[in-house]
């Protein structure tokens, strides 16, 4: 009984399986089917199974292709890599070419820079001048009305009053006229009349009224006018001897001064181009100080001016210091430019070496009051008389002796020449303590 229940149990799921199987589309396994089905089936799954199988073969071609293009992929890396790599020559080739840019970056700035200080300078030099030219106008105003009184109360013409070297007082004129004839061989008129401060050589050279030696004589020169030293007559009091000499008291840029070379402003000033061709013509004794008188063709360009030297002369000790240091001579090479302005070119002498070319001028050196002696025949290089090196300091000032007229161009050369302590003293004798006492700067700016 139970085999026939079973037969028929799987008679029932056989006819139920082949029911689904009816539907071709589903793709399963048939529970019952035919050989040739199943054989069929079999057939069509290998071919599918071959067809995915040959799919995922890798072929030795393509395997080879595909190697080579790793490397090549690899290769691309490396170079990529070796292009980011910094090698250590062209770092220090890139560190020093930085340098070299900050290095010229730099050098531009401080140029600019100097070129802002300069103008900067310039600007304030300009303004100051200003401020102090129209203060010195005013003080000039002030003494030219205090001298206008003081010539009236003393019933003196004082519209011929000035305040420079070439004034002409006509109380002194008709007296220095007769002292100035008496020495000609003809008397002079009346209009060829020179100043009475200008010496009596040149006055008689310039009119052509002496020929050489013979007719040398000293310069007229008034021994109570002015003086060096303590006295009535020193310094202290020019200014109160003459009205043409207040000046001297009341000027607010006057000459000798102290250098102070912490304070000296550098602007890179031009440099002095000298052409001495000339020579020496008289050497002379003014009471005051040993002057010698030149010819020729003597110029000196300042600050792009042309100049002509019209004299030199000595003091003992300097007159301008430098650090509050004095010196133990001075010599002033003064000129003059057709303008009529004038410059003057000071150098120290300190105790050194021989000097050669000042042992000439002392081998003629007038020692007495009114001696002149003519050096016309005496080789004298003037341009050995001043350094090799010209770099000085620069200032505005004033004649160092009345009538201590101000405006002068002031050289004071830095270097210093040399001359033995004999020679040196031989001067000092001559000249004995010939300097006016330092004077205030009252602001001015001394420039290098």
């Amino acid at each position: 009984m139970k085999k026939y229940l079973l037969l028929a149990v799987l008679f029932i799921i056989m006819s139920f399986a082949n029911e689904k199987n009816n539907d071709t589309s589903s793709g399963s396994f048939p529970v019952y089917m035919t050989t040739d089905q199943f054989v069929k089936m079999m057939k069509e799954k290998e071919m599918k199974l071959k067809e995915s199988s040959e799919n995922k073969v890798i072929h030795p071609e393509k395997l080879y292709e595909d190697k080579y293009k790793n490397k090549d992929k690899e290769m691309n890396s490396k170079k990529t890599t070796e292009n980011k790599v910094i090698h250590p020559e062209k770092l220090y080739e890139d560190k020093h070419k930085n340098k070299d840019k900050e290095e010229d970056l730099k050098s531009k700035n401080k140029v600019v820079m100097q070129a802002v200080k300069i103008k900067d300078n310039n600007e304030y030099i300009n303004k100051y001048e200003q401020e102090e030219l129209s203060k010195r106008m005013d003080k000039v105003e002030e003494t030219s009305r205090r001298i206008s009184h003081f010539a009236k109360d003393k019933n003196i013409e004082h519209k011929n009053l000035v305040l420079n070297s070439e004034y002409k007082h006509n109380s002194y004129k008709e007296e220095n006229l007769n002292n100035i004839s008496s020495n000609l061989e003809e008397p002079i008129e009346q209009e060829k009349f020179v100043p009475h401060n200008t010496s009596y050589y040149n006055a008689n050279l310039l009119y052509g009224k002496i020929s050489h030696k013979k007719h040398l004589k000293s310069p007229h020169i008034n021994e109570s006018e002015w003086k060096y030293g303590n006295g009535n007559h020193g310094p202290y009091f020019w200014g109160s001897l003459k009205p043409e000499y207040k000046i001297c008291e009341v000027g607010e840029r006057q000459t000798p001064i102290n250098i102070n070379t912490k304070e000296v402003l550098d602007i890179d000033t031009p440099p002095i181009i000298l052409n001495y061709s000339g020579r020496g013509h008289v050497f002379f004794n003014n009471g005051h100080t040993v002057e010698v008188e030149v010819e020729g063709n003597n110029i000196a360009r300042i600050d792009g001016i042309k100049y002509k030297l019209l004299q030199f002369h000595f003091h003992t000790h300097s007159e301008n210091t430098i650090n509050n240091q004095y010196f133990q001579m001075e010599g002033h090479f003064v000129h003059k430019s057709k303008e009529g302005k004038l410059a003057v070119i000071a150098v120290m002498f300190k105790k050194g070496r021989y000097n050669p070319i000042l042992e000439k001028l002392i081998r003629r050196i007038p020692k007495n009051f009114k001696d002149i002696n003519d050096i016309s025949n005496l080789y004298l290089n003037l341009r050995e008389l001043l350094p090799q090196d010209l770099s000085y300091y620069k200032f505005s000032g004033s004649l160092t002796t009345p009538p201590c007229t101000e405006g002068v161009t002031w050289i004071v050369l830095e270097t210093p020449l040399e001359a033995s302590s004999e020679q040196l003293e031989q001067f000092r004798k001559v000249l004995g303590d010939n300097y006016r006492p330092i004077q205030s700067l009252n602001g001015r700016l001394v420039v290098k």
